[in-house]
């Protein structure tokens, strides 16, 4: 029985790794280059807020799911993933991120202001979404190591970058 969880465990988190890369990258990211500019574009939605605001920015968003490939493909080495799957959902994950921050805004959080589940899910959800719309569906199972894997481990790893100083906020 241990054995079974400990494969169904680490064989999620293999599948999981590129958008959790890809979604970790801009944050290493925007430490190295200061000069970014914004996925929105500066523009403001109906609400008079920003549509997403400077967190988000094309750089981070180029590089995020570059990355998320990129670590795909050395998974691809191992046959453990395919450099499709790896680069859907890497995209996946930065425009989950996205639609998170769209919904923050809205609900007149501030950039870095923790708000649970928007930001821990919305990144997940949306990369196994456009993974089963554009590749194949993602198993059940799968979905419930996302829910269940994600949350705790985003926390942690968003303190552990606090503690060495690469992010500034809390989250």
């Amino acid at each position: 029985m241990l054995q079974e969880v400990t494969t169904w465990f680490l064989r999620s988190l293999i599948f999981m790794l590129p958008p959790y890369v890809a979604n970790a990258s801009p944050l290493v990211f925007s430490r190295v280059i200061k000069t970014c500019h914004p996925l929105d574009f500066g523009l403001f939605f109906v609400d008079g807020r920003r549509i997403l605001g400077d967190g988000k920015t094309v750089e981070g968003f180029i590089v995020g799911v570059a990355a998320g490939t990129l670590v795909g493909a050395a998974l691809v080495v191992f046959r453990l993933h395919t450099l499709t799957s790896s680069f859907v959902l890497s995209l996946g994950a930065l425009t989950g991120d996205a639609l998170g921050s769209f919904v923050k805004r809205r609900l007149c959080f501030k950039r870095g202001e923790h708000a649970v589940f928007l930001d821990e899910l919305p990144f997940i959800i949306t990369a196994f979404a456009l993974h089963t719309v554009l590749i194949t569906s993602v198993t059940p199972d799968l979905w419930l190591a996302a829910l269940i894997i994600t949350p705790p481990l985003h926390i942690a790893t968003n303190r552990i970058a606090e503690v060495i100083g690469v992010r500034k906020n809390k989250a």
